[in-house]
């Protein structure tokens, strides 16, 4: 499961984290690292003061939240509260997988993890977020407020920026749905009714894969 949502965030949306950003002070993002990692990790982590901190969170989560899509791909439980990270020239990520216990001291299991692209992507040259899936590589550079969904168990890593600057926001989330696959049936069924009901709004066919969509998700969600 990989999917990207357009305009997660507005282009408001967006300039108001930049404007954070370019406001506030960067720390070493090796801070956050697992020490497997560590190597491997060449970036700076946003550091904001606490009301702008709030500020910037509170928006990303709320848009996040009221997504539809994100909604119905993801099914989240809860959503960490996300970090913006910046690539200058000369850094990267190597291949890695994220942790998937988060949350401090509030664990809790992450399934899905998300970039949101914040600048354009002719801005900076590399950068490319690389996903390991099996039918191969994914690379993916996205317009400003543009998103990609994906496993957190996928490996996958930051190229080399080599001109200009990247950042993003990145964060995970937990879903009700912890099997991956399911989520996906669940995804494939909300979007076949959504295609029926705009056929035939008034046949049985939209109600009937409604019903299997809803009693699968009664089956497999973790309240």
């Amino acid at each position: 499961m990989l999917r990207v949502i357009r305009q997660i965030l507005s282009p408001d949306d967006v300039a108001a984290v930049r404007e954070a950003a370019a406001a506030g002070q960067f720390a070493d993002g090796m801070l956050s690292a697992g020490f497997l990692v560590a190597d491997r990790k060449n970036n700076e982590e946003l550091a904001l003061g606490r009301t702008q901190r709030d500020h910037v969170v509170r928006m990303v989560l709320q848009r996040l939240w009221q997504n539809k899509q994100l909604q119905i791909v993801v099914r989240p439980r809860r959503i960490l509260p996300p970090i913006v990270s910046r690539y200058q020239s000369g850094m990267r990520y190597g291949d890695h997988m994220d942790n998937v216990i988060m949350g401090g001291a509030q664990p809790f299991r992450v399934d899905c993890s998300i970039t949101i692209f914040l600048n354009e992507a002719d801005s900076y040259e590399g950068g490319e977020l690389v996903i390991n899936t099996s039918p191969g590589e994914q690379r993916i550079k996205l317009d400003p407020g543009d998103a990609v969904i994906y496993p957190t168990h996928f490996v996958h890593r930051v190229e080399e920026v080599t001109k200009g600057e990247r950042l993003a926001c990145v964060t995970w989330m937990e879903s009700l749905v912890r099997d991956v696959g399911r989520c996906e049936v669940l995804y494939d069924l909300a979007i076949a009714a959504e295609h029926v009901h705009k056929m035939e709004p008034e046949g049985d066919a939209f109600m009937s894969l409604e019903k299997a969509r809803f009693n699968l998700l009664r089956m497999w969600a973790d309240t």
